[in-house]
């Protein structure tokens, strides 16, 4: 019995060092489990919500523009609420990352069911990486494959903000906010209905839908006018 105990044990420990490992790397899953449910009862801006419980959480290992400073930072938050606003999400804490920062916010990477929130902002391109001090948490590798490629398909602040540049020592820097020049009625106008009708001239293009995906202006063999449709 008591080999067996101690083979198990071994087994354990060599399991929990390959997990350590590859999480440095960004290619494993949470070490810790994830925590009891929470409803999200506000979120404050594109990287930053409020829990039923009173605790505020900021993303952990992400960025997104500032509110009212920089271009994109409205769309952002919009892209979080319709994720996780009134869902019920639970926490997920990096053992490398720290408990709290300085406005004592607790550092989390937070799960819908099974979506990471933070690596679906980044792909939506409403965040990018952001390795605080230098720390590459246990997602930093899929962090920075999914914001290159949303830069690459101009997904997001990455189609709308021409000065943003990644740097994920520094977080996002998007740009200084524009004021817009249209009416208020218009400024939808820059964005894509999915699955709406497209200009047979725009066939092959691509557009952006308000929660920041991409969409290609396509024409199908049953249909008499393009669409706007996934890649």
């Amino acid at each position: 019995m008591k080999r067996k105990h101690s083979f198990k044990a071994t087994a354990f420990l060599a399991a929990v060092t390959l997990i350590v490992f590859y999480g440095q790397n960004g290619f494993a899953l949470e070490i810790s489990s994830k925590s009891t449910e929470f409803r999200v009862l506000d979120v404050i801006d594109g990287d930053t919500l409020k829990l039923d419980n009173g605790a505020v959480v900021r993303l952990v290992q992400i960025d997104s523009p500032e509110m009212g400073k920089e271009c994109h930072g409205s769309e952002s938050k919009n892209i979080l609420a319709r994720l996780v606003e009134d869902r019920v999400v639970s926490l997920s804490q990096d053992p490398s990352a720290g408990n709290r920062d300085i406005y004592n916010r607790k550092l989390r990477y937070v799960f819908r069911g099974d979506l990471n929130i933070n690596l679906e902002l980044i792909k939506r391109g409403a965040a990018a990486p952001w390795f605080y001090d230098g720390v590459r948490g246990l997602y930093a590798g899929r962090f920075m494959n999914a914001s290159k490629r949303a830069k690459l398909n101009k997904v997001g602040l990455w189609a709308m903000c021409p000065k943003a540049f990644l740097n994920p020592l520094n977080g996002i820097n998007s740009g200084a906010l524009q004021p817009s020049l249209k009416p208020a009625d218009e400024i939808s106008s820059d964005y894509i209905t999915p699955g709406s009708y497209c200009s047979s001239k725009r066939i092959g293009d691509s557009g952006i839908s308000k929660s920041g995906e991409r969409y290609i202006c396509k024409s199908l063999a049953n249909q008499k006018q393009p669409r706007w449709l996934k890649p």
